[in-house]
């Protein structure tokens, strides 16, 4: 009779661990679940973010006095060179102010004769605007990068030269 009651306790006690090993197992798999939902519910936030910044950081470049139109809410294309060479003179400046991005303005409407990034031998030359129509701002570059966003909006390109107007688009491109 003993050797039945020994029997019968070791059954008990393998359903026992084999009920505490059941719920083990359910709890690590909600577990997993629920860390796997919190991912992805603080990677489609920090996209949310992540926009909102590319958003302000396009209104911010849109109203920079060192390339706003004196009275107007347009770009001044004369002012695009010499801000390149003060990024260039003050980049922790700017690294802090744009991050890892690349700034770019480009000439869309009406269509420009030719699509060249512009330079200063460029704006010097006697057919410029026509001789250029694109301008890289800012850019700095991780040296690991994982993904690319691209933001742009629609802004005033003025012309002082010859006091004309066109559309540019001002793109921004975040480097993560």
């Amino acid at each position: 009779m003993t050797a039945h009651k020994s029997t019968r306790g070791q059954v008990q006690l393998n359903e026992t661990f084999l009920v505490l090993f059941i719920v083990i197992i359910l709890l690590f798999l909600g577990l997993f679940f629920y860390s796997t939902f919190l991912v992805r519910s603080l990677q489609d936030r920090a996209a949310t973010l992540s926009e909102r910044d590319a958003t302000v950081s396009l209104a911010r470049l849109t109203f920079l006095a060192e390339l706003r139109c004196s009275d107007e809410t347009c770009l001044d294309t004369s002012k695009f060179l010499p801000f390149q060479t003060l990024v260039q003179q003050r980049r922790p400046l700017y690294t802090s102010l744009f991050g890892n991005q690349r700034i770019m303005i480009e000439e869309i409407y009406p269509t420009p004769a030719s699509a060249t990034l512009c330079t200063k031998s460029l704006y010097l030359q006697t057919t410029y605007p026509g001789s250029c129509s694109r301008w890289i701002l800012y850019e700095y570059k991780p040296s690991t990068t994982t993904s690319i966003q691209k933001f742009s909006t629609i802004v005033s390109l003025y012309y002082p030269e010859n006091n004309h107007y066109t559309l540019g688009r001002l793109t921004l491109e975040v480097y993560r």
